[in-house]
């Protein structure tokens, strides 16, 4: 289940569109732009801030009580509040739930001591309209930092924030370059939500071709983002049901994003786990699990419970073991940590352990 690490959602399952609506929304925050006035209703957990200070850093965070993802995320954001507290940086984690819902979950014992940084409920949804709704973002955990000056400089998911979050505090952050690639993002999810219905449709009705013609098309439109390759991959392993042709072109993928352990560990899983994928070629599968293992130098929980399912699978009963248990000391605690003990105690039960 938590074998495909975390991984921008809007172009790789074709379900609704990320923008509905003939009309396509305008970007109207983006990187570099002055960040929105602070506008929140209840301050749960730590000091309120009211205002944005000029000299001071702040992370703004958006999350729910409902959201697994956000809630994996919890322990990583206080230890990045932890690690950069000297710098003058204020994580700020706001969620659109009423009070009455997020005061007894941050009451909770277990979540109030993993979420050692500043929390907030905004439930007239104005701050989520100012940041979310006016950066095009619709996913959650999202989180936007604030700088020096009061003005965007990086939007992402929270577990990506690490490397820019090091040069943000250290004055080296380039937040020309990554509005650039922002934009350029932003762009790519509305063209694949304007093709989102007709490339359903032709998938529904098995033309091959046109859907085929719209991945392609997407793929020159952007030849940096893996995604549209992977969906490419996953539909015709899956769906086109051509594994000779499908398998020849996840080696092209393979080859090209030999760098990134989470394309390597998402062509893993899809190989392994998918419920379409009817020849599944485990060689392929380790070669790519192994990759992201090695890139990620051991020390993701998620990429080696992939790399555990692939040996499993394979009949490397003792090695999956071996795997998984490291994985499930490194899961944090939560749905996560529990999927991937649970898989454990199946791997040891086969074992007769």
């Amino acid at each position: 289940m938590y074998g495909r690490a975390i991984i921008a959602a809007a172009v790789a399952a074709l379900g609704a569109a990320a923008f509905a609506g003939d009309e396509q929304p305008q970007l109207k925050l983006t990187i570099g732009d002055k960040a929105p006035a602070v506008d929140i209703s209840n301050w749960v957990k730590g000091d309120k801030v009211a205002a944005w200070d000029p000299d001071k850093i702040y992370v703004l965070e958006f999350w729910a009580t409902w959201c697994g993802p956000c809630k994996a995320s919890m322990p990583h954001i206080s230890e990045m509040q932890a690690k950069y507290r000297d710098y003058g940086v204020t994580f700020i984690g706001v969620s659109d739930e009423p009070m009455e819902k997020v005061g007894p979950f941050l009451a909770d014992p277990a979540w109030d001591a993993k979420t050692k940084y500043t929390m907030a409920t905004d439930p007239d949804r104005s701050t989520h309209k100012a940041y979310m709704e006016a950066a095009l973002q619709r996913g959650i955990p999202t989180a936007f930092v604030i700088g020096k000056g009061g003005t965007i400089e990086w939007i992402g998911h929270p577990m990506t924030l690490d490397e820019p979050m090091e040069k943000i505090v250290k004055g080296t952050w380039d937040s020309r370059a990554f509005k650039q690639t922002f934009e350029n993002d932003i762009k790519v999810e509305m063209e694949m939500s304007k093709r989102n219905a007709a490339l359903r449709q032709a998938i529904k009705d098995g033309d091959w071709s046109t859907v085929m013609k719209n991945y392609d098309e997407l793929i020159r439109i952007a030849p940096d983002n893996p995604q549209f390759k992977i969906a490419k991959f996953e539909t015709m392993l899956s769906k086109m049901n051509d594994p000779a042709a499908a398998y020849r072109y996840g080696n092209e993928i393979l080859a090209a994003h030999r760098d990134n352990a989470m394309v390597m560990n998402q062509l893993a899983w899809f190989v392994v786990d998918d419920a379409g994928v009817t020849s599944r070629d485990l060689k392929f599968a380790r070669q790519a699990a192994e990759q992201a293992n090695e890139i990620t130098k051991g020390e993701d929980a998620a990429i080696l419970d992939t790399l555990a399912r692939v040996l499993f699978d394979s009949g490397e009963v003792a090695k999956a073991i071996e795997v998984q248990t490291k994985a499930a000391k490194l899961a944090p605690d939560g749905p996560m940590g529990d999927s991937i003990k649970e898989t454990l105690k199946r791997y040891q039960e086969k074992a007769g352990h």
